[in-house]
């Protein structure tokens, strides 16, 4: 989660283009759990949402979310 200060500024976007450039790179496919409010930047990502709702330890649902291996 980005703190509400630093919003909007790319930071978030930053990261997922290095970590699906890393993944491409090796050929791996890619795994995270996002919240409500990170679904968006995964889904433009290339992320699709699982048909599931994990929950930890009390914490809020999240939605477990997989971007496939790149394609050649």
């Amino acid at each position: 989660m980005t703190k509400s200060g630093s919003r909007g500024k790319g930071y978030a976007s930053a990261l997922m283009e290095w970590a699906t450039a890393l993944a491409d790179s090796l050929d791996i496919p890619c795994y995270l759990d996002a919240g409500v409010r990170g679904m968006g930047i995964c889904d433009r990502s290339g992320f699709k949402a699982q048909d599931i709702e994990m929950r930890y330890g009390g914490q809020p649902p999240c939605t477990p979310m997989l971007r496939s291996k790149k394609q050649s």
